[in-house]
């Protein structure tokens, strides 16, 4: 499966797009939570075209901030995201 193409242009037009609901900085550090970083997978699914290009932006917006990737690649993300689910109910 070919992953969109990702440039630090639309990364850095996105950053200065976040859901204005939130406060800045919040939104930014609940990224490293599992919470956060679901919540922002799950916002990004009605604007891309699949689950793994919200999995693949969603990463790349986390890289930007805290200079690597949160998880190894979509799979690894998937497995987390079910055991995540599983402990929430």
């Amino acid at each position: 499966m070919k992953l969109p193409e990702v440039t630090p242009e639309k990364v850095e037009n996105e950053i200065f797009t976040v859901k204005p609901e939130y406060k800045y900085e919040q939104h930014i550090l609940k990224l490293q939570t599992m919470q956060g970083f679901y919540e922002e997978y799950i916002s990004r699914l009605g604007y891309t075209s699949s689950n793994a290009e919200a999995y693949e932006t969603t990463e790349v917006f986390f890289q930007a901030y805290f200079g690597k990737r949160r998880f190894k690649n979509y799979e690894s993300f998937r497995a987390r995201m079910s055991q995540f689910q599983s402990e929430k109910k």
